[in-house]
């Protein structure tokens, strides 16, 4: 039934969209046999499948292999998310989306004070493992106002270390509206 309806809605706009799975963490279902079959489907209508994950559920590539047709972000939550290092940084399950996704990324959030603390030594530890591995920081805020106070040394600290900035454009555009 939603595979139906995706493909009308596909249909109605007139093309196939890329699709970005979020929300929680969307990987709790990987193994779950409806999201697996529409995964499935939105792969094998050409579509690219992105995940927004935290890097925390080992997949079984081999198992679920539509999964190496797909893209990752790998949003690691570093030590100013308050969460232990032991819930956040799952190497094994890290290396696998890295060696077996058609396609992987690092996004980071941080901020003025992380920034000028322990970011770098994070980051270095957790994509040290892996050659060239493309890395994101973008700048802690749930308001237009705390971006803006994080933004300028966010965007110097990727420019010092060869990163990408990855603004947050839903917040400065809706600020903080809920439901948009």
């Amino acid at each position: 039934m939603l595979i139906a309806h995706l493909d009308q809605e596909f249909r109605k706009i007139g093309y196939l969209p890329q699709m970005v799975i979020t929300g929680g963490e969307p990987l709790m279902y990987h193994k779950d046999e409806i999201f697996y079959a529409v995964v499935t489907w939105l792969v094998e209508q050409g579509i690219r499948v992105t995940f927004e994950t935290n890097g925390t559920v080992e997949i079984d590539f081999e198992r679920y292999p539509v999964y190496q047709e797909t893209i990752f972000a790998l949003s690691i939550k570093l030590a100013n998310s308050g969460e232990p290092k032991s819930r956040r940084i799952k190497p094994q399950a890290i290396a696998n989306i890295v060696n077996y996704a058609f396609d992987s990324f690092f996004k980071f959030t941080i901020d003025k004070a992380l920034t000028q603390s322990t970011a770098l030594k994070e980051i270095a530890e957790i994509t040290a493992p892996f050659d060239q591995p493309t890395i994101y920081c973008m700048p802690v805020g749930e308001s237009r106002a705390t971006i803006w106070h994080n933004d300028r040394a966010v965007f110097e600290f990727c420019m010092e270390h060869g990163f990408n900035y990855s603004d947050r454009l839903h917040i400065r555009v809706f600020d903080t509206t809920q439901g948009v």
